[in-house]
């Protein structure tokens, strides 16, 4: 267009005409290194959003975890003192049961 512009008004190797071809390729050329920078910042946009939502997923699995393991091990203290009252229960019966023998044993 603004060659056959040019050319019309018999400016086609003008000064002027040169200029113009010359700041128009300059703003088609900044335009799209706008839109090619654009687009490298949305695609850095997206990497940091999976980073910081991968991030995120690893502490709630680190976290969940280490709840898991208090509960194994509040699970495991509670079976062992309750397996401990019962044998502390047992053994008083079987302390009774035999009591019991040696009194009869002896009464008798």
């Amino acid at each position: 267009a603004l060659d056959a512009s040019a050319a019309a008004r018999g400016n086609l190797l003008s000064g002027q005409q040169l200029k113009a071809v010359n700041a128009f390729g300059q703003n088609v050329a900044a335009q799209g290194y706008g839109d090619y920078t654009n687009r490298l910042a949305g695609l850095a946009n997206v990497g940091q959003s999976a980073t910081q939502q991968t991030a995120a997923f690893g502490a709630t699995a680190a976290q969940n975890a280490g709840s898991a393991l208090m509960n194994a091990g509040g699970a495991w203290g509670s079976a062992r003192r309750f397996g401990n009252e019962a044998l502390g229960g047992a053994s008083q019966c079987l302390e009774i049961a035999l009591k019991r023998q040696i009194f009869d044993a002896l009464c008798a």
